[in-house]
């Protein structure tokens, strides 16, 4: 039995009593993932627990980026510094590969935070291979620039390389997982994005054209529209503003090409 299945005290201390692997904590366990050392199989990290460690595994590859020489006008790791973090990344796989409640499979009966972890290893090695930052356009504080490139998007001279390809390489995994769950699956998640619109203002207005890809390209507008909405308001920073009026101003391009 699981501790987080215990229902009674007596059950709790019992479970707890019978585990023979001494409980490390996040920074150890971190510490050792970023060593590129294997996590021991007799210390098996859950799926909340590998979902936490990926996530500081990214903060790592953010932090670490911005840690360099502010002089540089591209911000690119090293090669040591890429294989490291590949290492780690590696280390993390195995944890996760190891867990009993790790599957691909985002209707598990176990839950979705096993599969969520794996999105987050793509957008790692993502982070790792190039600084997304600059191509946000958020420090130009302009909200017509930030729609620019969420509407249109800015081009990336990304140069060939071992770190690319592997980048690469999971963003077709990711392609295969929805491929292999097929058009049910995808239509399910669809349905999920649509009950969500049909809740706002904006429901009859997705609902206008009468063919279904027409409706599927304004679902994706009022999409954005809804998070400019709902980061609209009285923000604390004056940076969430722009952020807002960034995505309605990307909204309407969206919405009035449709």
């Amino acid at each position: 039995m699981e501790m987080w299945r215990a229902e009674t005290e007596a059950k709790w201390n019992r479970v707890k009593s019978e585990r023979t692997h001494k409980e490390a904590t996040f920074a150890s366990v971190l510490g050792t993932i970023l060593r590129g050392v294997e996590i021991n199989s007799t210390s098996t990290v859950s799926a909340f627990g590998n979902y936490i460690l990926i996530h500081g595994l990214v903060q790592q590859i953010f932090l670490q980026r911005q840690s360099i020489d502010l002089d540089l006008t591209e911000k690119c790791f090293e090669q040591a510094t890429l294989d490291r973090m590949d290492k780690a990344l590696r280390s993390w796989q195995h944890c996760w590969s190891v867990a009993p409640e790790s599957t691909l499979d985002p209707l598990s009966r176990n839950g979705p935070v096993a599969f969520n972890s794996t999105a987050l290893l793509r957008i790692a090695y993502i982070r790792l291979t190039v600084d997304l930052g600059p191509y946000r356009s958020v420090m130009t504080r302009n909200p017509a620039c930030l729609a620019k490139s969420v509407y249109g998007g800015t081009g990336m001279n990304l140069a060939r390389s071992p770190s690319t390809d592997l980048a690469m390489l999971q963003c077709t995994r990711v392609l295969g997982i929805i491929v292999k769950k097929g058009i049910a699956f995808e239509r399910k998640l669809l349905g999920m994005i649509a009950a969500i619109v049909n809740e706002t203002l904006y429901a009859s207005q997705v609902q206008k054209d009468s063919e279904a890809s027409g409706r599927i390209r304004r679902l994706a507008a009022f999409t954005v529209r809804i998070w400019a909405d709902a980061l609209r308001g009285e923000p604390i920073l004056h940076m969430v503003k722009t952020i807002s009026d960034g995505l309605s101003l990307a909204a309407d391009k969206l919405i009035s090409a449709n």
